[in-house]
């Protein structure tokens, strides 16, 4: 649609939908959620209870919307003022052309309301920041959650690499006997197991991809109804595959440590 259309980032629907919506067509736009409650798409009908009684709205379009779960219908305000005969206003939008200084926009839109007005402005800019921020403290408890898996995966490994360190024991002793020194032998130890961490973490990559696939088509569309857009990042993944690394060559230290310290005779005798 036109340049009105850049507030809504619409799912499905008709490229014209919002200058329908806005040139007063009788007809509706759906939040996400609200059309997946109701099973509505475009081109389906949502009856609503005006003055006169339920009355059917043609579906335009789809949009995603994150402020409601409960899911919110867009009309035209001429429209709502015919089947409603409410003139309140709870919200405004203003948008200004390309170059024009916002904050001196707002502050001229804010000398014109009259003194007794309950609407706030806010910049486009400042509803981002303040909304980032309350992202950032709601996902605090994620890296909270991320140190402690990180902490109970290192425990499992160091418990199963001592265990496996006790069974490799004779071989180790062989290696040591055949002139190989202390030093070369914890090298080897430590890169068999940063190589293990790393073959797990690429194995585990598919598993996580189909959690999160299932955390955002399926468990958030029917708590909230809606979905998000996934997102590869390789950044993400790299320090992931870095991190499973580094977790098992540092879980590995002591029992590279166990098999260096220990006397070839002592392991071979206990063999």
């Amino acid at each position: 649609g036109g340049g009105a259309g850049v507030d809504y980032l619409m799912l499905a629907g008709t490229d014209d939908a919002v200058d329908r919506i806005l040139q007063g067509d009788e007809g509706l736009l759906l939040s996400e959620a609200l059309a997946f409650r109701k099973g509505l798409t475009v081109g389906d009908s949502l009856a609503l209870l005006t003055h006169a009684g339920l009355r059917p709205f043609p579906v335009f379009g789809l949009f995603r919307d994150y402020g409601s779960d409960r899911g919110v219908a867009v009309l035209a305000r001429s429209v709502y003022g015919s089947h409603w005969d409410d003139e309140g206003v709870t919200s405004v939008g203003l948008h200004f052309r390309d170059g024009t200084g916002v904050e001196e926009a707002l502050d001229r839109a804010r000398q014109s309301l009259p003194p007794e007005t309950a609407l706030s402005l806010r910049s486009h800019t400042e509803l981002r920041e303040r909304t980032l921020e309350v992202f950032d403290r709601t996902f605090r408890i994620t890296t909270v959650l991320q140190t402690l898996v990180f902490a109970v995966a290192f425990v499992g490994v160091l418990g199963a690499l001592l265990a496996l360190q006790l069974e490799r024991g004779p071989e180790l002793g062989v290696l040591r006997s055949l002139g190989v020194t202390p030093s070369q032998l914890g090298w080897l130890v430590l890169l068999q197991t940063g190589v293990m961490g790393a073959v797990s973490a690429l194995l585990a990559l598919p598993l996580g991809l189909g959690a999160a696939g299932l955390l955002v088509h399926v468990v958030n569309r029917r708590s909230f109804g809606w979905t998000v857009d996934m997102v590869f990042t390789p950044g993400v993944v790299g320090q992931a595959l870095a991190l499973a690394f580094l977790g098992s060559v540092l879980a590995a230290l002591p029992a590279a440590w166990r098999t260096v310290s220990r006397a070839p005779s002592v392991v071979l005798r206990g063999e």
